[in-house]
């Protein structure tokens, strides 16, 4: 037999062969844009060597806008814009999550009639009417992702973001291409800042005073809102700056807490509201203030995708000045985001970042010159043309470095801006000026549309070989695990070894000498490429000692049930190609699950059948037997179980006809309000669910004695439990109650938790045996095998685990052997002990609403698994074959894995994600972002780790069965070898540890088949209207669960083999 190391050896080469392979297509398919650290350059206007100046009384001309804004002669990145005067100052107020309709006020509307967010910020109304000249209010469109991030780049550096940066909303790395705070720095313009720490991630060291406060707790919803108010009008009033920026969370945190109809909402905005008549009291002449939203909110509270509500922001705009007339332009009524950064370049007299597609809001300008016109508009024409020279001088550059753009599209926009050069010279008066903006809009909208295109450009070659690598791997795999003998496999295994130190070794100087001779620029992608394509010439190799016709032998449906489990599983990854089937995900799951366990259940009355055709001695031992109605009632609770789990579903936007059960759209802060059942509940739950446990472990034998690994699984989780439940009750006091508590008195419940489980999970592992032995005593074999219904752990004999040759022997004699108690589970007993753990962890970052359906996703596998063993038993004829799992046991537990994704809360979308859990004994104040981004995945893809974790139970399950509920299964041939249950598996070792890495094989494998097909429809469909929303996030979703599906595997196949090694020494002592 090979080595258990050697099985993990070619577990880990086939984890990282798929991980190459997805990480191949993911660099094809989600590019980041290239980003250049050019910095855009300007003269001082007293500088420009122009006779015309502007503040000081010299004239602007329309023919020294074109001539001045850029110096004559070399390159394009050289050309020097020239810095329009300014005297003015900025303070700018971002108010995170601020919907449009957060500041529109309905004047129709009374009090009682409002929602907690309508009419709450009246100040910005009431400014607006009393001072149209001095203010201004805009819908400010956000470019998705809508995270807070990739917001902060839009708004400072002006570009668009790319898609693939939504991922690193859990980092902040620092920016490093132009944006105006460093235009400001290097021009030693100093900047304060306060609030969200963000901002200090992405511009270290960069501002004169700043006042962080943590930004990741969204249940705090005061500490970062108080601190500013603390500082924020003292610093207004110094002299020493020329930005202000102050980041307030509470109405973000208030919407992802309590979403925005709670009554907080009121409180949060009213807080909003007094801060902005503060600061319109405080300000002087020389002073815009700029409120703004840095994205929106959904009806729950959340954010990061692209619905109306989460892009449609608010921008505010005031100053004692007075601003560019209104009737002058066009009326403009919504605004990019992006295009606050040319805006606040003027106003605060500094060059547009080099990477800027938007342009300037000319109606917030304030006006020069006391208001006269036509000095007014030159100026704006100024900005305008300076603006368009910095795009185009972006798009040449860009072009140049990259060969990305559409030559054809290209031209288009470089033949619109010489039109617009030529024009420039012309205009001469106001009706001209009108004319001009018109059509320089249309410059801008051109060439943010033409950058836009380009950044969702892919790379074929990636993609095309991620597919096929991982396409010609998965059934390559599967030709060689279904049609090679045991022998063959084990000989691959064995020499394992050899190959994999060839393929890394080679492709490891392959990748560092062609990046030396410079023939590649990136190491990773061709290292992962050169593993992909030498392995998979192994993987070929090894199938060519592979028979054809044996591997069609057993691929030919032996029977109905088989047929219909293929049928369902083509389709279920057919589907993906289909967005209303992405959409529709966890409604057709549901029906494939159900569909799957009736066909099994329908067919398997035709085993008897198949009896048939077996000689007279096996068909006097094997004879068939018509479905039990036990397995019926299994059946039918499995299917109700499904349909309960349906209660836990949230919705997509997508979906018109879905409603949220009321339940879920309360947070588990409402714990006193009338859904304090809800949390009774879920406390009974928990409660029940270890005791069952313990009983099921008493019960087999497994919490018997006093050794540290039963004391642990005897009392653990029961402390857990009740941590739980203090953490769960303090965290949902009212407001009022819950401050005056210090937060370690909140958060040092999931500690404990976590440091209970850190140690018990720790020793499990190293001695997962949950046994105990008595003393010596005279046992005989009459004594242990002639009952019925005997507890089977305590029949173990010592002589017939060491010696299966001298059992007849033994059973004559009469000798003193040892009783161990829990024998005859110790591998189920190991995998369900570390499930309990798992599902008790999960429970917590899940919460008290969404906890329960744990509940229901550990029914349905227990029924599941109890319908597969007597499915099981009805089909074999000796005990070996119960090693070798059918497809559909496989097939449906995979889908149910997949599908209480959804039964518990969650959806293949950004927006969808449940941030609380990464709060869970943190409260947001952890040095790094790794241990909640640990417990987001845990909480998203809980059942996806937890099935995986507990795959070696379709294995060894059917034993479980025979000797905890013998009456389950009569076949009288197979009870003298049965009932030593799990002991059955440890003396079986080889076929036992084949049987389990074939199970984890095929199982990995499925899972990727799904990976596949939606890497092929999301390439398929990369032009499509809804890639972005649907496509691509279905496929980042499935990836993710599947390197968590890989981990909860190797997990749980290690654990198996750790039993088996702990028990082999055990056995070794008392020998």
């Amino acid at each position: 037999m090979a080595r258990a190391w050697k099985y993990i050896l070619v577990t880990l080469w086939l984890y990282f062969f798929i991980f190459s392979c997805v990480y191949l297509f993911s660099r094809g398919f989600l590019l980041k844009r290239d980003v250049f650290t050019n910095r855009t350059q300007c003269l001082p206007w007293e500088d420009s060597g122009e006779d015309g100046t502007l503040h000081s009384g010299k004239p602007i001309s329309s023919s020294n806008v074109k001539n001045g804004t850029v110096r004559k002669g070399g390159s394009l990145t050289e050309n020097l814009s020239t810095c329009l005067p300014t005297r003015y100052k900025v303070v700018l107020i971002v108010v995170d999550a601020l919907r449009y309709d957060f500041i529109q006020f309905n004047e129709s509307l009374n009090d009682s009639d409002a929602n907690a967010f309508q009419n709450k910020i009246p100040i910005i109304h009431e400014t607006l009417l009393n001072q149209p000249w001095n203010s201004r209010m805009y819908k400010f469109v956000a470019d998705p992702p809508t995270t807070t991030m990739q917001r902060l780049k839009g708004i400072t550096t002006g570009s668009l973001p790319t898609f693939i940066d939504v991922g690193s909303n859990f980092a902040t790395p620092e920016i490093n291409e132009d944006n105006i705070i460093d235009q400001l720095v290097s021009r030693n313009l100093s900047v304060i800042f306060m609030g969200d720490d963000t901002w200090t991630g992405l511009y270290p060291k960069r501002f004169l005073r700043e006042f962080p406060y943590p930004s990741f707790n969204v249940w705090d919803l005061d500490t970062v809102d108080n601190g500013i108010m603390h500082h924020l009008l003292p610093e207004v009033k110094k002299k020493d700056w020329k930005l202000l920026i102050g980041h307030f969370l509470g109405v973000d945190h208030c919407g992802h807490k309590y979403g925005p109809y709670h009554p907080e909402m009121t409180r949060k905005l009213k807080e909003v509201n007094t801060t902005i008549r503060q600061l319109l009291d405080v300000i002087d002449e020389d002073t815009v203030l700029l409120v703004i939203g840095d994205h929106g909110m959904t009806s729950t509270g959340d954010h990061g995708g692209d619905s109306m509500d989460e892009v449609m922001s608010a921008l505010f705009v005031y100053s004692r000045s007075t601003l560019f007339p209104l009737d002058t332009l066009d009326k403009v009524v919504s605004v990019s985001q992006i295009d606050l950064v040319p805006t606040l370049s003027f106003i605060l007299g500094v060059p547009i970042p080099f990477a800027n597609l938007g342009n300037i809001i000319i109606e917030t300008l304030p006006m020069t010159n006391n208001g006269n016109s036509d000095v007014d508009w030159k100026y704006a024409l100024a900005a305008l043309w300076s603006n368009a020279l910095q795009v185009n001088n972006y798009l040449m550059y860009y072009s140049n470095e990259s060969r990305q753009f559409s030559e054809e599209k290209l031209q288009i926009i470089l033949k619109k801006f010489d039109t617009l050069s030529q024009q420039v010279d012309d205009v001469s008066n106001l009706e001209e000026f009108k004319m001009f903006h018109k059509q320089i809009t249309e410059y801008f909208t051109l060439a943010r549309n033409l950058c836009s295109e380009v950044w969702v450009q892919f790379d074929e070659v990636l993609m095309l070989s991620g597919l096929i690598f991982m396409f010609t791997f998965i059934f390559s795999s599967l030709f060689i695990l279904e049609g090679a003998q045991i022998d063959k496999i084990e000989q691959f295994i064995n020499s394992s070894y050899m190959f994999f130190g060839i393929v890394f070794g080679i492709s490891l100087c392959a990748s560092y000498g062609l990046k030396h001779f410079h023939f590649v620029s990136n190491l990773d992608v061709t290292y992962c490429f050169f593993i992909c394509f030498l392995s998979l010439i192994c993987i070929l190799v090894i199938n060519m000692k592979v028979s054809v016709s044996q591997v069609l032998a057993k691929l030919k449906a032996k029977d109905n049930s088989t047929l219909a489990a293929r049928i369902i599983f083509l389709t279920s990854v057919a589907g993906f190609f289909s967005n209303s089937y992405v959409v529709e995900d966890s409604t057709i799951l549901s029906f494939y699950l159900v569909s799957l366990s009736l066909i099994c259940l329908y067919f398997s009355s035709n085993i008897k059948d198949l009896t048939k055709q077996r000689s007279d001695k096996n068909r006097l031992l094997y004879k068939g037997t018509p479905i039990k109605p036990r397995v019926i009632l299994l059946t039918f609770l499995f299917g109700f179980m499904i349909r309960l789990s349906h209660y836990y579903w949230r919705c997509r936007e997508e979906q018109k006809w879905c409603v949220n059960s009321e339940w879920l759209k309360f947070s588990a802060s409402m714990l006193f309000s009338v859904h304090g059942l809800q949390f009774l509940y879920t406390l009974v739950y928990l409660a029940l669910l270890v005791t069952v446990f313990r009983m099921w472990l008493r019960s087999s034998g497994n919490l018997v004695g006093f050794s540290f690994t039963v004391s642990i699984v005897r009392y653990v989780p029961t402390v857990i439990v009740i941590c739980i439940s203090a953490f769960w009750i303090l965290q949902g006091l009212p407001k009022n109650t819950k401050y005056s508590l210090k937060p370690w008195q909140i958060q040092i419940w999931p500690s404990v938790i976590f440091f209970l489980m850190g140690i018990s999970i720790f020793r499990l592992y190293i001695n997962p045996l949950s046994v105990y032995m008595l003393p010596r005593t005279k046992v005989t074999m009459d004594g242990v095998y002639g009952q019925e219904n005997i507890i089977p752990h305590l029949f173990n004999q010592l002589k017939e685990s060491l010696d299966r040759r001298n059992r007849e022997k033994a059973a004559n004699s009469s000798k003193y052997f040892p009783v161990v108690y829990g024998l005859a589970t110790v591998y189920s007993a190991a995998v369900i002990i570390f499930g309990l753990f798992i599902l008790l962890f999960i429970s917590l970052l899940l919460g008290d609403i969404l906890a329960p359906s744990t509940a229901v996703m550990l029914t349905a596998s227990i029924l599941l698994l109890a319908v597969q063993a007597v499915y099981q038993h009805e089909r074999i004829m000796m005990p070996s074959q119960l090693f070798n799992v059918p497809w559909s046991s496989i097939l449906c537990w995979a889908l149910l894995s997949s599908y209480f994704f959804y039964a518990t809360g969650h959806q293949p979308t950004f927006s969808s994600i449940q941030w609380d859990a990464a709060f869970v004994g943190t409260g947001g104040q952890v040095g790094s972002h790794i241990v909640p981004a640990v417990f987001i995945l845990m909480n998203t893809f809980a059942s996806q780790f937890w099935f995986a974790l507990i795959l070696p139970l379709l294995i060894i399950s059917p034993f479980t069965l025979v000797v905890m509920f013998p009456n389950f299964i009569k076949k009288d041939g197979l009870r003298g070898e049965m009932k030593r249950g799990e002991l059955v598996l440890y003396e079986k070792e080889s076929q036992f540890h084949h049987g389990v890495f074939i199970l984890c094989s095929k199982y990995v494998l499925f899972h990727a088949l799904r990976v596949v097909s939606c890497m092929a429809a999301a390439a398929l469909h990369r032009r499509h209207l809804m890639v972005w929303k649907i496509f691509a996030p279905k496929f980042i979703f499935e990836g993710i669960s599947l390197l968590i599906t890989m981990l909860g595997v190797f997990l749980g196949y290690t654990l198996v083999l750790r039993v088996t090694k702990v028990l082999k020494v055990m056995m070794k002592k008392l020998e």
